[in-house]
């Protein structure tokens, strides 16, 4: 009856007599491999929180400690990315190999994440074999002088970037085996040698951006190699069995099919801004476990970062570990063992609140993904919804009020809530409770769960340093520090659109700064949130806008419209609408690019019941400064009929 649901947080049952004469219990869990990646992690617990949940990894680095049992581990240099981060660093191969590195637009590219290498180049296989023999020589050392098992698992995978190489040979291979199938032509070579140097050794791959489709023309991954699937591609509030998410599902299918062993990657938070919002994601997390367990998976590694900001963090941590050991776990009584147990008199109002959120995903038809959802991706929570939600809490809440711990807890479980309301949606609310008589009720509940929203945040940063000893990154603070500052009052919305025009809003809060540093966007924002990009724009060059249809997996791109604009079409200081041009809204993988280098993209896929087989006009707002560091300031998108050639103006 024990329980250890977080690294300082456990529930031990009451008894007077414990007999456990006769005991005997012993068992192997299903996926040879369970990690779930908890950064910042709990340094001064050494790896007891994950044995004790039997999880054999616990993040990337330290180990877990010897005395709570062995672990799998990953060889040199890390687990992901190695080829930069080890293999083929360009800080000491670029200068004098550019040939090593992908062709992408005419150049060679070494970046992280906007370039990878030229996997054609003849002299890679033996490049990438050296290195792995001095790693696993080096990590065997290493190993016998502690004492530990040396690693058996070593990564060889692509940079973070969703480019490929685009050299005549690359594009010759691309065109018959597709990119993943370009990438195993070259790891079959050193798998090859691997599975003769140490049999007893893997080697790991990812299936990832480029890579993600398995691939074509008959090739096959050793049956040393691991692949790790990645689910880039999912609705959270669905599982990988739903018609929405056939595409991934077809995807892992495909390299079962061609791979003995898969070691899929799951992302169980949102990225950016939109990180601390509400999704429903418990639910659907049994049915992808059993996915995998029936579709070659020897282990699973959930990425869930930032237990100080994430939706129902320990909850979900929890039953990923559950689930890893054994997927035939019933996930709701999962969720009613845990939440008796940790909110104690609470539980029933946070099981009903999850319960309702649930179904409004389901009944407004939600389409949330990991990867950077746009706030606007939440519209789903409408007010009606979040009324119900914060009554039920409420009730639940004062059943607490008078035990600390528990109170804590509570206020936790219903900080994604209150992030919706306070901060990302705060417009979005207000302009719906407005339309129905209700502002006084919205800022009543808006200045509630502002006070509770931050308190509860303060206090859970509090915890993860002093107490457990984690270390929040200065950016999340800074992060956290600029959401209150905005949100001291709610915003308003920016504008009321004629009737039949939509507009969406990007982003709230982000300015991406070089294309992959996110940070809070400007407080003088005076039009709105937009994002902010410093383009490096050649002389007499025009800013270009595109629409087109992309294939994230197989980096494919089908123009549809686009339009060129100089900086005369600009002004200095205010926004102003520019038409892209016209288009059907048949499609939910819209992406509007700026430059040649600068993506951008916004999702129509809620759209496509008001406008599905019609055309329409496609429009930007922007706002663009000249000068030694020239920026581009994007504020929204619009569609209009397609007859309409100017904006009018409210």
């Amino acid at each position: 009856g024990v329980r250890w649901f977080t690294p300082t947080e456990e529930f031990l049952p009451k008894a007077r007599r414990l007999d456990l004469s006769g005991l005997h219990l012993s068992g192997r869990p299903f996926f040879r491999i369970r990690n779930v990646y908890r950064k910042p992690k709990a340094a001064f617990d050494r790896g007891r929180f994950a044995a004790r949940n039997r999880l054999n990894q616990d993040g990337e680095w330290p180990l877990i400690d010897p005395a709570y049992g062995s672990c799998i581990d990953f060889g040199s240099p890390e687990h992901c990315h190695t080829i930069e981060h080890g293999y083929l660093p360009a800080e000491k191969y670029f200068r004098k190999h550019p040939e090593y590195y992908a062709l992408i637009d005419g150049k060679r590219n070494s970046d992280m994440f906007f370039g990878q290498v030229c996997l054609s180049h003849p002299d890679l296989p033996e490049l990438f074999i050296s290195k792995l023999k001095a790693y696993i020589l080096a990590d065997e050392k290493k190993a016998a002088k502690s004492g530990r098992v040396p690693p058996r698992i070593y990564d060889i995978s692509m940079n973070d970037s969703r480019g490929f190489c685009q050299c005549p040979d690359c594009a010759k291979k691309v065109a018959r085996y597709g990119e993943s199938g370009t990438l195993l032509l070259v790891l079959n070579q050193v798998a090859a040698m691997l599975k003769e140097f140490r049999p007893e050794y893997f080697l790991q791959t990812l299936a990832y951006f480029a890579t993600t489709s398995s691939p074509r023309g008959g090739i096959k991954a050793m049956d040393n190699m691991i692949i790790r699937t990645c689910n880039t591609e999912t609705y959270l509030h669905q599982s990988i069995l739903s018609p929405l998410n056939e595409k991934f599902r077809r995807q892992v299918e495909g390299w079962a099919a061609c791979a003995e062993k898969l070691f899929p990657w799951e992302y169980s938070i949102t990225y950016g801004a939109a990180g601390p919002l509400p999704y429903p994601s418990e639910y659907t997390l049994a049915e992808n476990v059993r996915f995998y367990a029936a579709n070659k998976g020897i282990g699973i590694f959930f990425e869930h970062e930032n237990p100080h900001l994430n939706d129902m963090y320990d909850l979900k941590v929890y039953m990923e570990a559950k689930l890893m050991e054994n997927p035939e776990l019933d996930s709701r009584a999962l969720m009613s063992d845990f939440c008796t147990k940790y909110y104690g008199p609470g539980a029933k109002a946070i099981l009903e609140y999850r319960q309702v959120l649930n179904r409004t995903a389901t009944e407004n038809q939600a389409q949330v993904r990991y990867f950077f959802p746009a706030a606007q991706d939440f519209r789903y929570i409408d007010w009606p919804a979040m009324k119900k939600m914060q009554g039920i809490l409420d009730v639940g809440q004062r059943k607490v009020s008078r035990n600390p711990v528990l109170r804590h807890r509570f206020n936790r479980a219903r900080t994604s809530l209150d992030f919706a309301l306070v901060c990302t949606l705060s417009w979005w609310y207000r302009n719906q409770a407005t339309k129905c008589d209700e502002e006084e009720l919205f800022k009543k509940l808006f200045a509630t769960s502002r006070r509770r929203l931050f308190s509860c945040w303060r206090q859970s940063i509090n915890h993860l340093q002093d107490v457990e000893r984690r270390e929040v990154p200065q950016k999340q603070l800074r992060y956290l520090e600029v959401c209150e500052k905005r949100s001291s009052r709610a915003m308003v919305s920016r504008k009321d659109l004629c009737h039949a025009q939509l507009e969406f809003f990007t982003p709230d809060c982000w300015r991406i700064v070089g294309g992959d540093e996110i940070c809070m966007r400007s407080s003088k924002a005076a039009a709105g949130a937009f994002y902010r990009v410093f383009p490096e724009i050649e002389k007499d060059e025009k800013i270009r806008l595109i629409a087109s249809r992309f294939n994230n997996s197989s980096q494919t791109e089908q123009l549809i419209c686009t339009a060129e604009y100089s900086e005369a079409d600009f002004h200095a200081t205010d926004f102003v609408w520019l038409p892209v041009g016209c288009l059907k809204l048949t499609h939910n993988d819209l992406m509007l690019s700026l430059l040649h280098r600068l993506k951008i993209n916004w999702r129509f896929g809620f759209l496509l019941d008001q406008y599905r087989d019609k055309e329409v006009k496609l429009w930007v707002e922007m706002r663009y400064r000249g000068g030694k560091k020239p920026c581009l300031d994007i504020g929204a998108i619009l569609v209009t009929d397609a007859g309409q050639n100017e904006i009018p103006r409210t």
